[in-house]
C-alpha cells in the first residue's frame, strides 16, 4: 500500500489570500472545503475504488481526469502518484455547488498549479474535437454526476440546497441520448484498459439512473463492468 501524503499548500498572493479568507467566512463553504478532511476522503476513495492508480506500472500511461474537481485535492494526490492530471469543471456554479464554491475552487487550483478547464463539465468528453484519442487512463466522477447533468435534473437547483435527494433524474429520451454520447466519447478518449468511475450522490429516483447508466455502457459495447454497487457506484473498464 502506498503511504498517504498530504500535499503542502503553495504560497498565495496577498489578493488571493484575502479573497479566500473572505469566502471562508461562510460556514457551509468552510465545512465543505476542509482540506485535511477532503484529502483523507480522496485517499480512501482511491484505495477503495481506484487502486490501479497506486500501481507504479500505470504511471505515464495516460491522463487522470477529474469531472468536477472542486479545489482539486484528488488531482493533487494523483499528481503526487506520478500521473499527468486534468480537471474539467463548469463555467459557473449555477445548478452545481454555487458560485462562491466555484470561485474558491478556482483560487485553490491556481494556487496549487492544477490544470482545470472551465468549459462545461462534460464538453471535453462529448466534443470530438477536444481531447486526444486514447489519452485518458482514468476518468473520475465522485459526487459530481448530478451536477454534470444538471439540465436533466428535476427539482430546485442543487446550488440552492446541496442535497441531491431533493431532486430527481428526468428520465427522458434526451437523457439517455446524452448518456450514450458520454460513453461514446469515453470509448474514444480512454486508453485500452482505461477506467471510468462514477460515484453518484443519489437522487430520489437513483434506481432509474442506475439502469440508464448500465444501459448506455452496455449498448456501447466497449466497456466491461468492474464494480457495481447499485444504484450509485459504477466502475467501467474499456475493453
Amino acid at each position: 500500500m502506498v503511504a498517504r501524503f498530504d500535499p503542502p499548500l503553495n504560497p498565495a498572493t496577498d489578493i488571493a489570500e484575502l479573497r479566500l479568507s473572505a469566502l471562508l467566512r461562510d460556514a457551509w463553504l468552510r465545512r465543505k472545503t476542509d482540506r485535511p478532511r477532503r484529502l483523507g476522503e480522496h485517499w480512501t476513495h482511491i484505495e477503495n475504488h481506484l487502486p490501479e492508480l497506486l500501481d507504479k506500472k500505470c504511471r505515464g500511461t495516460g491522463k487522470v481526469i477529474d469531472i468536477g474537481p472542486g479545489p482539486g485535492e484528488f488531482l493533487e494526490i494523483c499528481r503526487h502518484l506520478g500521473h499527468p492530471v486534468q480537471g474539467i469543471d463548469a463555467p459557473n456554479g449555477r445548478g452545481g455547488m454555487g458560485d462562491e464554491y466555484l470561485e474558491y475552487s478556482r483560487l485553490m487550483v491556481e494556487r496549487q498549479k492544477i490544470p482545470v478547464h472551465y468549459m462545461g463539465v462534460l464538453n471535453c468528453i462529448f466534443s470530438p474535437n477536444d481531447g486526444e484519442s486514447g489519452s485518458f487512463l482514468c476518468v473520475n466522477s465522485r459526487g459530481s454526476i448530478e451536477q454534470a447533468f444538471a439540465k436533466h435534473m428535476i427539482g430546485e437547483p442543487h446550488d440552492l440546497h446541496h442535497d441531491c435527494r431533493k431532486m430527481a433524474w428526468g428520465m427522458s429520451a434526451g437523457l439517455q441520448e446524452r448518456l450514450d454520447a458520454m460513453f461514446a466519447g469515453l470509448a474514444r478518449l480512454l486508453i485500452p484498459g482505461g477506467l471510468f468511475l462514477i460515484v453518484a450522490n443519489g437522487a430520489s429516483n437513483a434506481d432509474e439512473y442506475d439502469a440508464a447508466i448500465v444501459r448506455s455502457a452496455k449498448s456501447n459495447g466497449c466497456f466491461e463492468l468492474m464494480k457495481h454497487e447499485p444504484p450509485t457506484i459504477h466502475k467501467w473498464r474499456k475493453i
